[in-house]
This record gives C-alpha cells, sequence and structure tokens, in this order.
C-alpha cells in the first residue's frame, strides 16, 4: 500500500488520508519529507499531505525543497543527518513561523531525512515538530506505519501525540481488521447479576441491551464518561488523551460513544495504561460506527472491554439515536467529562442527561471563555487540566453528588 502512494494511486492516497486524519488535531501545518530525486517534486507523499491539509489545516507541503539529489545507501550514498540537511532548501513563498508542523514521510530506515527536515523547520521558526511515516525499513521489508516520532520543542503536551499515533496506526501491519466477525452479540436484561448497577438506581435506561466483548467488570470498577468534539482543536485532543490515561491509572474504565476527536483520544489513552472501556453506539451491533474506528474496537475487545448498543442487529445509526445513546454514556458513569464542546452539541446533552441523572459534570477551564461555558452548562464543575481531573479522581466518593436540582421550566 505505501509503495502505492510512492506511485500516487489515489485509492491508497485516501486509505491513508481517512486513517490519519481523525487523529490529526486541527491547527498543524502539513510539510513532507521531499524525494530524495530532487527532480520529483509532485509525488505521493506530497499529494497526501496536501489531502490532510484540506480538513482545518495549512499546506506547507512545498516549503521543502531538494537541492539535489541523495543517492540510496544500496547505491553507495551518503544519507547522513548532515547531509540530507544540507540539500534541502525552503521555499521563498511560504512561511512555517510559529506555527506547528506536522512533517510526513513515506519510507524511513534510519529516519535522517525526517530529522534533517525537522532541523530546518525549527531553524525557521517552527514552534513544533511532530513526525510521522508510513513505513520502515528493516530486514524483513516494509512494515506499516511503524515508525512514530514525536519531538517537542518547548511544548509539553506534544510528548502525548506520539503514543496516540503510535497506538493507533500499529494494527495497520495486519490490514485492517473487521471486529464485527469476531465477537458474538449477547444480550443483558434486568435480573442478570451482570446487568449494571446504575441502570437500576438511575431513571431512563433500559432494561435490556446488547454487547460485544466482557462487561463482567461493570459493577467491579467506577467508570467516567470522557467525552468532547470531533473537530476539537490539538490541545484538546492531547487533554483528553492525557484524562483517558489518569482515568485508567486512578483504576476507571473510561466510557463514550467511540466518535472520532475527543472520544477516540480518551479511549486510546486508557487503552495505553491497559485501561478497560466501554464504547456504546447508536446502532446495532453488526457494524461499527464510525467504521475509521473498527480496529480501535478490536483493541478495545482485546484490553478485556466492551461494545454496548440498545438496538438489535441490522438497526441503522439515526440522528435521534445518538441522542438516546448519549443518556447510557452518563448513565453507566460515576462522573462525566467535558473535554470541549460546542454551543449546540451533543457533548452538552450528555452533560444535561447526567445532570437530571443526579451524575457530577466536569469541564475543562478554556482561557477567555470562561463567561460563555457558565451559561451553557452553569452545573459543572470548572477544573485546570488533566493533572487536576487526576486528583479529582484520586479523592471522589462515589455517591457524594446524589441528585442536582431539577430545572423547572416556566411551560411545566
Amino acid at each position: 500500500m505505501i509503495l502505492d502512494v510512492k506511485e500516487r494511486k489515489c485509492q491508497a492516497i485516501k486509505y491513508f488520508a481517512e486513517m490519519i486524519d481523525p487523529y490529526l488535531g486541527k491547527g498543524f501545518s502539513i510539510c513532507v519529507v521531499p524525494s530524495s530525486d530532487s527532480s520529483v517534486r509532485n509525488n505521493g507523499i506530497r499529494y497526501l499531505g496536501s489531502k490532510l491539509a484540506e480538513n482545518g489545516r495549512k499546506d506547507r507541503t512545498g516549503f521543502l525543497i531538494r537541492q539535489f539529489d541523495i543517492k540510496k545507501l544500496a547505491e553507495g550514498g551518503d544519507r547522513r543527518r548532515e547531509v540530507h540537511y544540507r540539500s534541502i532548501r525552503v521555499s521563498e513563498e511560504l512561511s512555517v513561523s510559529g506555527e506547528d508542523i506536522f512533517l510526513l514521510d513515506d519510507i524511513t530506515t534510519s529516519g535522517n531525512s525526517l530529522l534533517a527536515c525537522r532541523d530546518v523547520l525549527i531553524a525557521n521558526g517552527a514552534r513544533s515538530v511532530e513526525m510521522l511515516a508510513l513505513g520502515r525499513t528493516d530486514e524483513g521489508g516494509i512494515n506499516l506505519l511503524y515508525f512514530i516520532s514525536c519531538v517537542d520543542f518547548g511544548r509539553s503536551n506534544t510528548r502525548w501525540l506520539a503514543p496516540l499515533f503510535y497506538r493507533g496506526f500499529y494494527l495497520f501491519k495486519q490490514g485492517k481488521c473487521n471486529s464485527s466477525m469476531k465477537y458474538e452479540v449477547l444480550t443483558c436484561e434486568k435480573g442478570s447479576p451482570l446487568f449494571p448497577k446504575h441502570f437500576f438506581e438511575r431513571k431512563g435506561l433500559p432494561e435490556r441491551f446488547f454487547y460485544k466483548g466482557d462487561i463482567s467488570f461493570l459493577n467491579d470498577l467506577r467508570a467516567v464518561a470522557i467525552i468532547g468534539s470531533r473537530n476539537a482543536p490539538k490541545e484538546a485532543i492531547l487533554s483528553a488523551y492525557a484524562s483517558g490515561q489518569y482515568a485508567a491509572m486512578e483504576g476507571y474504565a473510561v466510557v463514550n460513544g467511540l466518535a472520532i476527536g475527543c472520544d477516540t483520544a480518551a479511549l486510546r489513552g486508557a487503552l495505553s495504561e491497559d485501561g478497560k472501556c466501554v464504547a456504546i453506539l447508536p446502532c446495532g451491533l453488526d457494524m461499527v460506527v464510525p467504521s475509521v474506528n473498527e480496529y480501535l474496537a478490536e483493541e478495545i475487545f482485546e484490553k478485556g472491554g466492551c461494545l454496548i448498543s440498545e438496538y438489535a442487529e441490522g438497526t441503522e445509526p439515526e440522528k435521534y439515536r445518538y441522542v438516546q445513546r448519549d443518556r447510557l454514556q452518563s448513565g453507566l458513569s460515576e462522573a462525566v467529562l467535558l473535554v470541549h464542546y460546542g454551543e449546540d452539541s451533543g457533548t452538552l446533552k450528555t452533560a444535561e442527561l447526567a445532570r437530571k441523572q443526579g451524575v457530577k459534570v466536569l469541564r475543562y477551564r478554556e482561557p477567555g471563555k470562561e463567561g460563555d461555558r457558565d451559561e451553557l452548562i452553569p452545573f459543572a464543575e470548572t477544573i485546570d487540566d488533566p493533572e487536576a481531573f487526576r486528583m479529582f479522581l484520586k479523592n471522589y466518593v462515589p455517591g457524594e453528588v446524589l441528585v442536582y436540582e431539577q430545572i423547572k421550566l416556566p411551560f411545566l
């Protein structure tokens, strides 16, 4: 597949773009390692970079330019980092000053080309550089999406991005998985010893649901819902990942709807610490929605987690079913953390449902937006960052917050 990218085949470029895009925060500027052949300008990796830039990012794929050829090692070429560095110049028409760069390469062996390009970008004012190579060559050939490197230049949270990429992409060495075919859909009903205790205690929750994977931990582990926007900025994605990690470290299962963006990052953070995860779907469990997260569902199963739905197999996702499933996210949880949200988002709907269920609601502080956020969810407790969230989990006593006062609407 990577060789198809090098040959600029549209299907391969689309494949990798769809795999990478959901995990790449908005706000990045996209750069690519230029071909070692200085006569080649519009190669496949540049097309891939431009494709990723279409979704809320800056296209800087033409910033780095190879000014003389670098021979392959097999041909006796000198491919040391300093040689690569000298071979690269920058475009006079583009700038990366003050920007967060996502640097993309197709195949690497030593990583010297990536590191040299990173050095050039930093020398030209880039604020930070994250690096990804689609493949790495070794004695066994090419390993797909194997080599991931993240380097932090002054922004401490960028270190969370490396495991976020790696945990997501490593499975593609074995091809796209089909988790829907590997696990049986089972039913859990009220009266079963496996039936979640919170479904007894809280109103409006189903008396029967369907699941895949292992639900035996639902009454043993405390759970926290970590949710947020699909199109969240980079900082929110990193916060969601760290929050998932801390939840797992403190012995909590992480619950959300498997959506791209903050939800996915939180699940990946928990899985990186071998935590248990619960993904609640708005459809039958013969499918995974979004389909790009099939491999993430597979890893949830492998780490002892589960997928849950109140809908039978064959049920397609509908808009209203997303709202209905939100009550299960909060209904399973001791608390709900809002990482990032808009004014009319599903995240806010989940927060309101949590309030009605007597579930603690937290949100991260967004500098400059405190007043706006207070009006949207005045009942939520504001915390500063993932470290503060970890302290909350350490000290939280179940049942401490039982019921919020019901809002009296004028037409009731």
